[in-house]
């Protein structure tokens, strides 16, 4: 018998989140504990989202996002994280760790 069973005794700490992003000009930054990256950029009814590894047993940071059009100015120092389509728009996201450079 497998070691993981039952499913109610085993602690979670490594876990996906759902975070939700403003298609606005600028800078938004979120909280998450131990967060390791995004896993996938994308809509849910009608809204704009990425879902991020993040391990609850971590300390909390402060990441911060930018969403920008398809032709628009991309961030100079931003991280590519994913594009989400959006209809009639195609919205791409960028992270950054220290808004002290942007």
């Amino acid at each position: 018998m497998s070691n993981f069973w039952p499913v109610h005794d085993m602690k979670v700490e490594k876990t996906i989140w759902k975070v939700h992003l403003n298609v606005v000009d600028g800078w938004q930054g979120t909280t998450l504990p131990g967060y390791k990256g995004v896993a996938f950029v994308g809509s849910q009814d009608g809204e704009l989202h990425l879902w991020v590894h993040v391990d609850a047993s971590k300390p909390e940071e402060t990441v911060n996002y930018k969403v920008t059009g398809t032709g628009h100015p991309a961030p100079n120092d931003g991280k590519y994280v994913g594009s989400a389509i959006m209809p009639p728009f195609v919205w791409h996201v960028w992270e950054f760790e220290d808004l002290k450079y942007v």
